[in-house]
């Protein structure tokens, strides 16, 4: 199948998926998330190194009025008490993933490898973990040059010495889901829009089982056997199911308000909630920019109370909710004016409200990415490589600030995190 690439319209901002409490944690993650070793692969390189700030951000980040950064120390300890972070670091032109390995509250670099393409500031690349019968495997979608790659997780939570497997789809392969050994990929091209249906294979192989067209739908969750995901260009809210790995779309329904943009599912019992952020480029960068939530029954998106909601800040659309503190969370990305951060919407079985801002330790930066994990809050950012840690309760968001400072800082706008908590069982 003749396939295109995308150009400057790729997406900058991505969701998260709820990172679902237990063993293995997906960065939406959901927020998502073939021939051999792929191309641009250059190798990797062991690190047993303290963590250090970069001396640029530190000269700009001492001015800030905000929490100084606790390089290698997370506000709460690790749910589970150890586990593993996985950062797309993006090093240019090979993109790369950084590892640290948590105990407590404690951040370890562990290793870093070279893999897929950084592709430019317009690129998106995200992670995601795969829970496999013999062990885990991580899933990294590389907007730079087409392809999904497949790594195995070893027992020390190392990723093997090259990708076990890859899918070369073309186009802006990027947000990604991943219910059981299933992968659902959005990838933005000139020509089209499509969800793609991967499969993980034993041994964390990769098979491609379909490509489906969608409208401008760049953000994708799943509930059961359905794909949820928002059309920005129409508003719409609409669901996909899946027969035999191929997705036929079935809801398509008004959405509250223009520009829809990420999403993220709450799921208990037979009862699913889905919420949106917004695409805006509010001015001045106190927006207001929206946030809708919707119970989803299969066939119909009904409205929760008090939605829609306004947050004061400039651009939306990376988000993330918590289950256990009953949030909806969504990025401040108008870098600009030292107010970067991250607003939340207060949860309840039947509505949402408006909570607060929380502003990032690097207020001039701009989330891509957010993974909820625990009483923890990782936020990755646009530039200059900075991942930070927020603290999470259910009164809101608090003590963000610096944990890293990743090596590509500013050679590519992804930032991309999964978690997996305790040792994986490879």
């Amino acid at each position: 199948m003749h396939r295109t690439t995308a150009t400057a319209d790729r997406c900058r901002r991505r969701s998260l998926r709820l990172a679902a409490a237990g063993f293995g944690l997906v960065a939406l993650g959901a927020w998502q998330a073939a021939p051999s070793a792929a191309a641009g692969l250059e190798g990797r390189a062991s690190a047993g190194a303290s963590l250090q700030i970069a001396p640029a951000v530190s000269a700009r980040l001492s001015s800030s009025s905000q929490t100084p950064p606790r390089v290698g120390r997370l506000s709460r300890p690790l749910a589970g008490g150890k586990g593993f972070i996985y950062a797309e670091d993006g090093t240019s032109p090979t993109d790369g993933l950084t590892i640290f390995s948590v105990s407590g509250t404690t951040l370890t670099k562990i290793e870093q490898v070279a893999v897929g393409d950084s592709g430019g500031d317009y690129s998106v690349h995200i992670l995601a973990v795969v829970r496999q019968t013999s062990g885990d495997c991580l899933e990294y979608s590389s907007g730079g040059n087409g392809t999904v790659y497949s790594f195995v997780v070893l027992a020390n939570g190392e990723l093997s010495a090259t990708p076990t497997d890859s899918v070369y789809l073309g186009g802006s392969p990027g947000d990604l889901a991943v219910p059981g050994t299933t992968v659902y990929v959005s990838n933005m091209t000139d020509v089209a829009r499509t969800i793609d249906v991967l499969t993980s294979t034993p041994g964390c192989g990769l098979r491609e089982d379909s490509m489906n067209s969608t409208g401008d739908e760049p953000t994708i969750g799943v509930i059961g056997d359905q794909v949820v995901s928002t059309d920005l260009g129409s508003g719409d809210m609409v669901a996909y199911t899946n027969h035999d790995n191929t997705l036929t779309e079935t809801v398509k329904e008004p959405g509250q308000f223009g520009a829809p943009y990420g999403i993220a599912v709450l799921s208990s019992g037979s009862t699913a909630t889905v919420y949106t952020g917004q695409a805006t480029q509010g001015y001045p960068p106190d927006g207001p920019t929206g946030t809708q939530g919707y119970r989803f029954t299969g066939t119909h998106f009904s409205v929760l109370g008090g939605s829609p909601q306004f947050q004061p800040i400039g651009v939306g659309g990376t988000v993330a909710a918590s289950a256990s503190e009953r949030l909806f969370l969504q990025g401040n990305g108008e870098a600009c004016c030292d107010e970067t951060g991250v607003a939340w919407d207060q949860l309840t079985p039947s509505g949402m409200a408006y909570g607060g801002t929380a502003l990032l330790q690097d207020g001039m930066n701009a989330p891509t990415e957010m993974t909820p994990v625990g009483a923890n809050l990782l936020v990755a950012s646009e530039y200059y490589g900075d991942l930070e840690d927020c603290a999470l309760a259910t009164t809101g968001v608090s003590d963000c600030h610096t944990i890293a400072t990743l090596p590509g800082a500013r050679t590519s706008v992804s930032g991309s995190t999964a978690v997996i908590i305790g040792n994986p069982p490879g």
